[in-house]
Formats: C-alpha cells, structure tokens, sequence
C-alpha cells in the first residue's frame, strides 16, 4: 500500500534541517567574533602596556635627571672644593674659618633639602675620611666612607655620577637610591673627595598610580632583585615567583 505523501511532515523536516544549518551558521560566527574581538583585545593591552612602559621610563628619566644636573653643578662648586681643600691635611680641631665653611655647606644642602622631599641625605666626604652629612646623623666611630659603595663607585667613574642600585632603608622602610659624584681640585683631576644624595624612590608611587591602566590593571615597579619597590599590595616582597 502506498504511504500518502505528507507536505506537512516535508516542511517540517527542511524548517528543521534550515534551523541546524542556521544555527551551526550562527555558532560558527559566535566563535570566530569571539577570536577576533579576543586578538583585539590582546592587541590594544599590549598596545597600552607597550605606553605605559613608555610613560613610566620617561617618568623615571626625568626624575633622575634632574638629581644627575644637580651633583653635576655642586661638584663643581669652589665653596665645597675649598672646604675639602682646606680639610686635606689636617688631624686635629677645625680652625674657625673651617668651621664657617661648614655652617655655609651645611644650609646649602638643608635648603636643597627642603626643595627636594624625595632627598633624605646630602653629604660629602674628603680623603681624610671626615664626612659632613645634612641632616646630621650618628655614624658608627669605625665607619669609613671611603669604603662605602657610593665613594667607590664614585671614584671608579669620575666623569659621571655613578647611580648605586636601590636598597631599602631598614629604619623607615623606604626605598632609596645614593647618587654620588667625585670633587675634583680646580683645573686639575686630583680627587678631593665625593659629594651624594640618598634619594627616595616612593616619590615614583605618585608618578605610577596616575597611570591609567586599563583591564582592571596597575603598574608596579621592581629592583634588580626583583623585590617591588611599588606596588599597592606588595611592596617589600620579592616578586620573583
């Protein structure tokens, strides 16, 4: 017997047939928008972190720099050149004229002080191993600074000021950088001793939360020991791992 043919049950099976095409058509489409939007994405974050690199290194060039021009143009002032002259060779109390010299150096560095917040210390020190430090502190009776790495890296680079690696200072916890510089005789190159900054580098907290990043990001920044000198959650910690 025949089977009466259906156009009804026809329809129905090409609706169902046009409905999967259509709709592995539009699962196929979902999944390639998906890609697509996920390499954009990917492009515009490393675009931006790519930026913000670029930003932040400016940031840092710019502070810096301007702590380099400084040590530059005090290490060749004839002030700090003649009181550490003047110190050279002597071993017993100051004369009355040494100790004006250092009432003199002493307010010029607590004005540089005062102008620059992200200055902890200014010093200087001549090859007789006396060092006159603003603001004052408490040495130790066996400290030598002419041991101290910011004098050696000074004298190991006497035509520029040499950058020592950041440290973190055990009494505040902040993180500081020394710049020093050697002090040479007047038209000549002998060495009467090294002028430094210790600089603290939280200053550049300011510089990186005022970036945008964006994904819910942030910027941080780290030492060469890879602990974080920066960052809103783990400053102090080595983030290495």
């Amino acid at each position: 017997m025949l089977k009466r043919f259906s156009f009804n049950s026809l329809r129905m099976k090409m609706i169902l047939i046009f409905s999967s095409v259509f709709t592995v058509i539009l699962i196929g489409l979902a999944v390639f928008l998906y890609v697509q939007q996920s390499e954009k994405i990917k492009e515009e974050a490393q675009n931006n972190s790519e930026s913000i690199v670029k930003q932040i290194d400016f940031g840092i060039n710019m502070f810096l720099e301007k702590y380099d021009s400084t040590i530059n143009v005090l290490s060749n002032q004839s002030l700090i050149a003649d009181y550490l002259k003047s110190a050279e060779d002597k071993t017993g109390e100051d004369s009355l004229e040494d100790k004006v010299l250092q009432t003199r150096i002493s307010n010029e560095f607590a004005s540089f002080i005062r102008h620059n917040p992200a200055v902890k210390n200014v010093y200087v020190t001549g090859m007789n191993k006396k060092i006159l430090i603003e603001p004052s502190v408490t040495l130790p009776e066996d400290f030598n600074p002419l041991e101290a790495p910011w004098f050696k890296g000074a004298s190991s680079t006497e035509e520029e000021a040499f950058w020592s690696k950041p440290y973190e200072d055990k009494a505040s916890g902040e993180f500081i950088v020394t710049l020093s510089k050697v002090i040479t005789a007047q038209n000549s190159s002998k060495v009467l001793g090294v002028i430094a900054f210790d600089i603290k580098i939280d200053q550049l907290n300011e510089l990186v939360k005022s970036i945008d990043v964006d994904y819910q990001g942030y910027s941080f920044l780290f030492d060469q020991n890879a602990v974080a000198m920066v960052h809103p959650t783990e400053k102090g910690k080595n983030l290495e791992s």
